[in-house]
């Protein structure tokens, strides 16, 4: 089935002839030649991409984005904005406004049907890994039906034939349960393959245009130039920390018992803290996956570290006793009527130019402590620092 791409712009000529070549691209083609009957349409009709011009009389083109952004229904649309060069300005407050993309109007469409098949394709990535967790999570809830069916079974068996059947269905059931794990794991990995090539080739043109070039643009264009080599190394530990995310969600764990204390300090001694003191209670043990405990600490003490980083004297304070464990720092902490926020995905309580950061360290942490049975729940002031509990 052809996918439905709406085109709005109130240039006829324009109109005409990118509709006339979606459609030769095989792309089912609806076109609107103003926001308003964009909104229109949109209310009574469904698309899967929209293409929209930033420059139209009437309702613009950044006001219009907004208000498809604004409906969760659309709010997975791709849309890309339409626009000239020399709109800088207008770009950059139209991709806050919500757009996927931008592509420069020209005659040449070649780019703009590469980019809108860039952008379906991602929306396909992301319907399948909700698709993956989805069909995870109906495996995990049947698994726990069928232990908890088999819990009842046990108590009512009367011979050990009973018994070993059971234990066999148990086998099987974790075995598909591990085999699942493993097929998410490699779509992780196949999705951060894919979004790599990209990027890598994005900072590899830029870092060339930086080094070739550098001193023939201006200092804007110079200005510019950098800020895409930053955006490309936050994709990179974003993509970074939603593999550990997924990681620590699907991957199998061991047992063993921790030294806590130790693995706080190497952790401690890997970060780049600054003038930041470490203060850990020796004796402090658990039992659990190093891996994952590791993981943990590190999004712990990184945050304790980042958000104390502009404190004269920065302390770090890790304790604990009977399977009850605190992070503590005495940084600039948080409004606590957010703290119902702070580990969802890519939730921030602070701007990013100040600390920044992707948003999943902290989702990452909490999964690693509810696979090992426990809760992870924070206690702050703002500019009095901040508390970070768990149970084990």
């Amino acid at each position: 089935m052809s996918t439905r791409v709406l085109i709005v712009d109130d240039s006829p000529t324009y109109l005409g002839e990118a509709a006339h070549q979606l459609e030769q691209e095989g792309y089912a083609v609806v076109c609107a030649g103003s926001g308003q009957a964009c909104l229109d349409l949109l209310g009574a009709e469904s698309v899967g991409a929209i293409l929209l011009d930033l420059n139209m009389a009437g309702l613009s083109g950044m006001e219009t984005c907004q208000r498809i952004k604004a409906q969760a229904a659309l709010r997975d649309v791709p849309l890309l904005i339409l626009t000239a060069e020399s709109e800088n300005q207008a770009l950059a407050e139209s991709i806050n406004a919500g757009a996927d993309d931008y592509v420069t109007k020209s005659g040449d469409l070649t780019v703009l049907k590469a980019r809108l098949k860039a952008q379906l394709r991602r929306r396909q990535f992301e319907a399948e890994n909700r698709g993956f967790r989805e069909q995870l999570l109906r495996r995990e809830m049947d698994a726990r039906d069928l232990l908890a069916s088999q819990a009842l079974a046990q108590k009512r068996a009367d011979h050990i034939g009973e018994l070993e059947a059971m234990n066999t269905e148990l086998r099987k059931t974790q075995a598909e349960a591990l085999a699942l794990a493993k097929e998410m794991e490699s779509f992780s990995y196949s999705v951060s393959h894919d979004l790599r090539a990209p990027l890598r080739s994005i900072d590899g043109f830029s870092q060339a245009l930086q080094e070739d070039c550098g001193d023939e643009l201006d200092e804007r264009g110079r200005h510019h130039l950098e800020r895409v080599r930053a955006a490309i190394g936050r994709m990179e530990r974003l993509i970074d920390d939603m593999l550990s995310l997924s990681k620590v969600s699907c991957s199998g764990m061991a047992s063993e018992p921790l030294d806590l204390s130790a693995l706080a300090a190497e952790v401690a001694a890997g970060l780049e803290a600054g003038a930041a003191r470490f203060d850990i209670q020796p004796g402090l043990s658990l039992r659990g996956d190093r891996g994952m405990v590791r993981v943990l600490l590190q999004n712990l003490l990184g945050n304790a570290v980042k958000f104390s980083s502009k404190r004269p004297q920065p302390l770090i304070e890790v304790f604990g006793s009977e399977g009850a464990f605190t992070v503590r720092d005495n940084g600039v902490g948080f409004d606590m009527a957010y703290a119902d926020k702070l580990f969802g995905t890519f939730q921030r309580l602070h701007r990013a130019q100040d600390f920044p950061g992707t948003g999943v360290g902290l989702a990452t942490a909490q999964r690693v402590v509810r696979r090992h049975g426990g809760r992870l729940w924070a206690e702050a002031k703002v500019d009095q620092g901040a508390s970070f509990h768990f149970t084990w």
